[in-house]
Parts: C-alpha cells; structure tokens; sequence
C-alpha cells in the first residue's frame, strides 16, 4: 500500500511537471505582440521626435531643435528663408501621429536687428 502511494505521488508530481514545462513551452514560443501601427493606434512622443529627426535629417535640415509633447511638434532654430521654414514644418507635419506644429525658426527677417553700438568720441 506504501508502495501505491508512492507510486500515486510520483505519477502525480511527474504530470504537474509535464503540464508546467509544456505552458512555459507555448508561453516561450508564443511571438510577442507587434507594435500596433493600425489607423487610430497611439504613437509615442519619443516615437515621433525620432521620426521628425529623421525625416529633416533625410531633407538636408539638420539644424533644427525638436521637441513633442502630446503629439505637438515645437520647432526650434534658424531657417534661411520663409520657404525652408515651410519646408520644415511640412516634413514635420508629414509624420504620423504629429498633431501639430509650433514653428519657432526664425528667419534672418525674423531675427531682432541689432544697431552697432555708437562709435566711441574721443575728447579733441
């Protein structure tokens, strides 16, 4: 009778190993989900800086400070004209998940003209 239940606790100790290491084999062979890229799917902010990044990068703008918050894109630095910083804006706008654009590159027209100081008088 000992014996039978020995047999009994051994049986049953080798199916609970059989059903543990059987889950964690599908569990381990099972693929991770995929990153949504569906309509509508979320992206992150540090997901759409490294877009605009690279999409200004791929334009030539490389100069161009960006920050996202909540899908809003802030453009910061200097453009050499009102085209390129149209330009710029419309790379960033052109990402998906951007919301919209803060455009703070400044233009040469745009920058504060500074006089030169007056010229130093010289008692005579």
């Amino acid at each position: 009778m000992q014996k039978m239940n020995a047999f009994y606790a051994l049986l049953a100790a080798a199916g609970l190993t059989g059903a543990l290491c059987s889950t964690s084999v599908l569990a381990a062979s099972s693929p991770a989900p995929a990153a949504s890229t569906a309509v509508g799917a979320a992206t992150s902010d540090t997901d759409i800086t490294a877009q605009v990044k690279d999409k200004l990068a791929s334009a030539g703008y490389r100069d161009v400070a960006v920050t996202v918050n909540g899908g809003t894109v802030t453009l910061v630095g200097s453009a050499q004209d009102a085209q390129v910083k149209a330009n710029v804006e419309a790379v960033a706008k052109s990402v998906d998940g951007v919301t919209s654009v803060d455009n703070r590159l400044k233009t040469p027209a745009e920058r504060p003209q500074i006089p030169p100081p007056p010229a130093a008088s010289r008692p005579g």
